[in-house]
């Protein structure tokens, strides 16, 4: 006998970088929005607003259990107005969580972003990608 079961997935927030400004992109730089904590920048990249962590809801899931969480995701941010890219070198979030008794977890992603590091100018755009949720049970 073979059970398959779903469990729904919803973001309640995006991840969120912020509004920065990359003062000499020819120095090594970066930003950690933590899943806990306030955003912070090393270098030359300047929080000018402050991003946030991605929440994620479970949903529709089995009632008090621990779910593993797996985030596969993209490392290049780009933008289709820019040759310039940004890099995320990690993702911070739990790998395990645990449904209430309506079979709901929350949790949150915090990222790392680097920059280009070749004198290149960032253009004033949106960059983006993609991230993979998978949740086993």
């Amino acid at each position: 006998m073979s059970l398959t079961a779903l469990i729904a997935i919803s973001v309640l927030q995006p991840l969120s970088f912020g509004e920065i400004a990359i003062v000499k992109n020819s120095v090594p730089s970066r930003l950690v929005v933590p899943r806990g904590g306030a955003p912070y920048s090393y270098g030359q990249i300047y929080i000018i607003e402050p991003g946030v962590p991605a929440e994620v809801l479970l949903y529709d899931g089995p009632a008090n259990t621990e779910l593993t969480i797996d985030v596969n995701f993209n490392d290049k941010m780009t933008s289709v107005f820019s040759t310039n890219q940004f890099t995320l070198r990690r993702l911070d979030y739990p790998t395990k969580v645990y449904t209430d008794s309506s079979g709901q977890a929350t949790f949150k992603i915090g990222a790392e972003l680097t920059n280009s590091n070749n004198s290149e100018v960032y253009r004033d755009i949106d960059y983006a990608t993609e991230f993979n949720i998978t949740v086993s049970f």
